[in-house]
C-alpha cells in the first residue's frame, strides 16, 4: 500500500466516523412511551420528551445545583450545557434537536421539576434555562 493510498484511506475513515457522529445526534424524540406512562412533553419546534426522559434530566441536574451556584454563573452555564448534552445523547441522541430548540429544557423542567429549575435559574443568573445553553432558537 502506498503512502498516498494510506493517507486517503485514513481520510475516508475519519470522514465516515465524523458523519456517523453527526447523524447520531439527529433524533427528534427521546423514545417511545410505555402503556400507562404520562403523555410526553411535546414542543412545536423541538424534540418530544417522554416523562421518563424528563425525569432523568431532572435527576441529573438536581444534585449539582448547589455546587454550580457556589462556582458562579459562568461555571454553572458550562456545567448545564455539559449535563444537557449528556442527557440528550443518552436519550435517543436528540442533541441537535435540543441545540436547535433550547427552550425544550425549560418546558421539561417546568413540567417535571420546577424547584430544580428555579434553583438553576438562580445559579445561572438568567431568566430561563435556554439563555444558559449554547445553540440556536428557530
Amino acid at each position: 500500500m502506498t503512502a498516498l493510498h494510506t493517507h486517503y484511506t485514513t481520510l475516508l475513515i475519519t470522514l465516515g466516523l465524523a458523519t456517523l457522529g453527526w447523524t447520531a445526534g439527529c433524533a427528534d424524540s427521546t423514545g417511545a412511551t410505555e402503556p400507562g406512562d404520562p403523555p410526553p412533553i411535546q414542543s412545536p419546534d423541538g424534540p418530544t420528551v417522554t416523562s421518563a426522559s424528563a425525569q432523568r434530566l431532572c435527576d441529573m441536574l438536581g444534585p449539582d445545583v448547589d455546587a454550580w451556584r457556589a462556582e458562579g454563573p459562568t461555571f454553572a452555564k458550562i456545567a448545564l450545557n455539559n449535563a444537557v448534552q449528556d442527557w440528550a445523547l443518552h436519550n435517543n441522541g436528540i442533541n441537535i434537536a435540543v441545540t436547535l430548540n433550547r427552550s425544550v429544557v425549560d418546558r421539561v423542567t417546568i413540567a417535571t421539576c420546577p424547584a430544580v429549575r428555579d434553583a438553576l435559574l438562580t445559579a445561572l443568573q438568567t431568566s430561563d434555562l435556554a439563555s444558559g445553553l449554547v445553540g440556536f432558537q428557530r
